[in-house]
């Protein structure tokens, strides 16, 4: 990084909320080709959603291939406006690198979108994907790749809200605290924030946040 140039920052935020709790600009859903019905995040957000991700799959308009998104208006079935569908290929496939590749196509996204904020679940363990600390790490250091290589020289901010399972929240927590990832983007910088919280009637923290935008669109 040469003198005066400024970093991007990414505001990183943890939590156990379910995905259609997390009052962000954009709630990123990832999915994969051989798994139906829909789970995980993307199976919560269609249920809010009446529905309408399993709807575009019967039709044949999306599939889960590794690349491919979809963009649904939540119209309030969520807490986020936008819902960010992102094919992840088949699961069997889904390694190490692959979150990586998920965090660098969330923020990649996010930048299109010019949200300010958006929440991201963090794929369900398995043998191919390694532990939580190193889930967490390859999704953060994927994200920072994302936020760096945006195509616009300006800095900028990005708050990734990252959703964990409430048994792993400690742990999430105490790896932050304790081996921060040292291979992030020279031109991010990596900053951890308290949530702004107030409590839902139904339980759980919901997080404060700026108005989001709405939009409809499958690629």
């Amino acid at each position: 990084m040469t003198a005066g140039e400024r970093r991007s920052t990414l505001f990183l935020e943890l939590s156990a909320l379910a995905a259609e709790q997390a009052k962000v600009d954009c709630l990123v859903v990832p999915f994969f080709s051989d798994e139906r019905p829909l789970r995980e995040s993307a199976g919560r957000a269609d249920w809010r959603l009446c529905g309408r991700l399993s709807q575009l799959l019967a039709a044949g308009r999306l599939a889960g291939r590794r690349g491919e998104a979809v963009l649904v208006a939540s119209s309030g079935g969520v807490a986020a406006a936008l819902v960010l569908g992102l094919g992840l290929g088949p699961r069997t496939e889904f390694d190490a690198e692959s979150i990586g590749a998920l965090g660098r196509e969330a923020v990649r996204r996010a930048a299109g979108l010019r949200v300010a904020s958006i929440a991201l679940a963090l794929p369900d363990s398995d043998r191919a994907a390694g532990g939580l600390a190193e889930r967490v790490e390859r999704l953060l250091l994927g994200a920072s790749e994302g936020l760096a290589g945006r195509g616009d020289a300006r800095p900028s901010e990005l708050r990734l809200h990252i959703l964990v399972r409430p048994e792993e929240l400690t742990r999430a927590q105490e790896f932050l605290r304790t081996s921060r990832p040292t291979r992030l983007s020279a031109t991010v910088s990596l900053r951890s924030v308290e949530a702004l919280e107030r409590r839902d009637p139904r339980g759980g923290r919901v997080v404060a946040v700026a108005d989001p935008r709405a939009a409809d669109s499958v690629k």
